[in-house]
């Protein structure tokens, strides 16, 4: 936030970024339609990674969002190192002469908004389904 010359405050960020999730399969056993209603919210842990911009140690990295316990490197050429989680998966340490990038797998805590399922017999009885998740 900065002060512009008549004294309000004025956001230079723009607004957070919200994540959406398609996740669909196939069997004869779908995911439970009892449970899974539009409007439940859940915790998703990715195993997609997100990555933080160059950093240099030592520095403790604020994330995004939360991460996946053990999922946290420094990306430094043709190498990674593990890093250690902080206040519940929030920052991350990067030691003392270290650099690079951050990649972790983040948790998100996503809103269920549509469950489709189609039942097919192309090679016997399956259930095709879907999920449609929304970041909250």
């Amino acid at each position: 936030m900065i002060k512009n010359i008549y004294g309000h405050s004025v956001a230079l960020h723009s607004s957070a970024f919200k994540y959406g999730s398609i996740i669909s399969g196939q069997g004869i056993c779908p995911p439970s339609s009892e449970i899974l209603k539009p409007g439940v919210k859940l915790e998703v842990h990715c195993i997609q990674p997100l990555y933080t911009l160059y950093t240099q140690g030592p520095k403790i990295v604020s994330l995004e969002r939360p991460c996946v316990p053990n999922s946290a490197f420094l990306i430094h050429n043709t190498c990674s190192t593990p890093l250690t989680e902080k206040n519940n998966g929030r920052c991350i340490e990067v030691l003392k002469n270290t650099e690079g990038f951050v990649s972790y797998c983040p948790i998100l805590f996503m809103t269920l908004m549509t469950f489709d399922t189609k039942f097919t017999q192309d090679q016997g009885e399956f259930i095709q389904w879907s999920i449609t998740l929304e970041e909250f």
